[in-house]
């Protein structure tokens, strides 16, 4: 279930890193976040279990200066999906010297033999996680205390950076689609970390007859809540395909599939000539429609832009699914949008109707425009109007 969890993490990290990197840089703080989550998970798992106390003893204290980085890189996370863009400046920098002073005030420990480390992870009684850290093996204050100071700061770094989105989002300061990108972050955030609660209680009153809210392992009785609990995060993502594929991107994994498929078989099969994909048939049918705005006509179709370019037309919709990995319906669409944002921009609904604008945009009636236009900001052109301009 260990191996289980860890491959699991690194699977939807893969498929961030695959659907976002060209486009969005700010999933590093993201990937940042699933591992070290992860790593803490893994953590306690092993606290738990008789086996593999080296690794624990080298790695269970070391955790917690890491640990402390959650709060900062969650904070730029929700600042960089804000903006949209990556965001680093000099205070990240500052915000990470409380780590290195976690990381000095344990040095003791790290200056143990391995045996006497292990001595220490043993001594735990019972497989109740109460961190009983030997005092002496700090230097400034006790761990106890360094455990508060992490906690405290982490919930702290996450409530302002959710506090500075919706004060942010007040003052109409994000774009529609990033809006959409970071509900669905606190969404997950608080799915993902739910579960964590509820065990926290749970394992709390079984074990003291109390509610007291402190951080202990299960015992083995509840060893397999936990187990479940360190696979719950990466499946929580699957809830939310959006944030591993994108707000806007067409790709499934079927699509990724069948693409792989075609790929790896595509030398075994004899093609018609109509279907084999020129390597300038893409350059040519993107310059012919941002040069001449065919799109802004309403009877643009597949079958129009086939005969104007003198290619077949299996061939144009083949480059479309193919080199551009999308259909030629929503490619018009979004430029046909795109179009629209630009008269909205240059405030031409001042002087034009929404109905007027989407005829000027190439949409035959007012409804194809609202259609189209949801599904790529996921609002209405007035309601982006009012949260944009």
């Amino acid at each position: 279930m260990l191996l289980t969890s860890i491959y699991l993490n690194l699977f939807v990290c893969l498929l961030i890193l695959n659907f976002h990197w060209k486009e969005n840089k700010t999933i590093v703080y993201l990937l940042l976040i699933i591992l070290i989550f992860n790593l803490r998970q893994i953590t306690a798992l092993l606290l738990n279990s008789d086996s593999n106390q080296e690794i624990l003893a080298k790695i269970i204290f070391t955790m917690d200066p890491i640990g402390y980085l959650l709060g900062p890189i969650v904070l730029y996370y929700f600042k960089s999906s804000i903006q949209g863009k990556l965001v680093f400046d000099k205070k990240i920098l500052l915000f990470c010297l409380p780590a290195i002073l976690f990381f000095i005030n344990i040095f003791p420990y790290y200056q143990l033999p391995l045996e006497e480390k292990i001595k220490i992870i043993r001594s735990i009684e019972h497989h109740v996680y109460r961190r009983n850290f030997p005092y002496q093996h700090t230097l400034f204050f006790s761990f106890k205390t360094q455990l508060k100071l992490i906690l405290f700061s982490n919930i702290g770094f996450t409530i302002f950076s959710i506090v500075n989105y919706y004060v942010v989002k007040k003052a109409n300061r994000i774009k529609a689609k990033n809006i959409l990108y970071v509900k669905n972050i606190i969404l997950l955030f608080f799915i993902s970390i739910f579960p964590h609660f509820l065990l926290i209680l749970f394992t709390s009153y079984q074990e003291s007859h109390q509610v007291a809210f402190n951080i202990r392992s299960a015992t083995n009785n509840y060893r397999e809540y936990q187990y479940f609990i360190t696979i719950f995060t990466p499946i929580s993502f699957l809830l939310f395909p959006k944030l591993i594929y994108g707000i806007n991107s067409n790709s499934t994994l079927s699509l990724s599939f069948r693409d792989f498929i075609n790929i790896k078989f595509q030398k075994d099969v004899e093609l018609s000539p109509e279907l084999i994909v020129k390597s300038s048939d893409r350059d040519q049918i993107v310059e012919f429609i941002d040069a001449e705005r065919p799109y802004l006509q309403a009877n643009f179709s597949l079958h129009t832009l086939s005969q104007a370019l003198n290619i077949p037309h299996l061939r144009v919709s083949s480059c479309f699914s193919k080199e551009l990995n999308t259909t030629f319906p929503e490619y018009r669409n979004r430029k046909r949008i795109d179009y629209a944002i630009r008269l909205f921009k240059e405030n031409t609904h001042h002087q034009m109707s929404i109905e007027g604008i989407a005829a000027q945009c190439g949409f035959k009636n007012k409804s194809s425009f609202y259609l189209a236009f949801k599904a790529i900001y996921k609002c209405t052109p007035t309601t982006w109007i009012v949260e944009n301009l």
